[in-house]
Formats: C-alpha cells, structure tokens, sequence
C-alpha cells in the first residue's frame, strides 16, 4: 500500500469468510471488542506484529502477498498500519501491511479520517 505505483499487500488469511484481504483484525477474534475501545485506545496489536515478523499467531499462519490471488509473495514485512475504522461498514481496530518502511497509511474512505498509527518491524539484536 502507499505508493500508487505499488500493488497493495493482500494477507493471507484474510477476515473470515475472505481467504484474502488487505486486512486483519489486530489482536484477537471480536470486532466488536475492538470497536468498544474507541478510537483513542488502540490495543496492543499482536496478531499484526506475528505477521509482519513471518511467525503464527494464536496457531494460524498468515502469509503476505502482493495480490489476491496470492501469486507474488512480498519479500519481507517492513511496517503496517494500525487503523481505527468506523466507515459503516468495518468498524473496529485492524492492521495493513507494508513491504516498505516509508508506506503512507491508505484510509478505507477518506471521509472518515480514523486514527492510524504506524509501526515500522525492527530485528532483535
């Protein structure tokens, strides 16, 4: 995502029933849950770091592609974005993935500027 040139990172799996989706929820199995903390207490987004780290979470393997049909692997995960999502339809905290460091958060409706923050993977010494 970001750059228009670039095709956007599509996870695998995606939200249920989706196989693939430019997006996930970031921790956890409730949109709701997430949704009732509104758009000033972000949570710990620990499903998007396993991903972007290329480990499981919770017993599930995600991998990041650079489009739906899962064809082109991206090489590596170098940053997502944390968005708080209220557009009518996706209303809860979900992560987008980047295969760049410099990636501009992409909002799913620009009338509906949610809060997103952006966290950049680093490798452990």
């Amino acid at each position: 995502m970001g750059h228009p040139d670039l095709p956007p990172v599509y996870v695998a799996p995606g939200l249920p029933p989706r196989p693939v989706g430019t997006f996930v929820l970031a921790t956890g199995d409730s949109e709701f849950d997430l949704y009732a903390l509104g758009p000033d207490h972000a949570p710990v987004p620990t499903r998007c770091c396993s991903i972007c780290s290329g480990l499981s979470h919770e017993g599930v393997s995600h991998t990041l592609t650079e489009d739906p049909a899962q064809t082109t692997p991206i090489g590596s995960c170098e940053s997502f974005s944390l968005h708080y999502w209220d557009d009518g339809v996706l209303q809860s905290w979900y992560c987008v993935f980047h295969d760049s460091t410099t990636s501009t958060p992409v909002l799913p409706d620009p009338t509906f500027p949610e809060p997103v923050h952006h966290y950049v993977r680093h490798e452990d010494p």
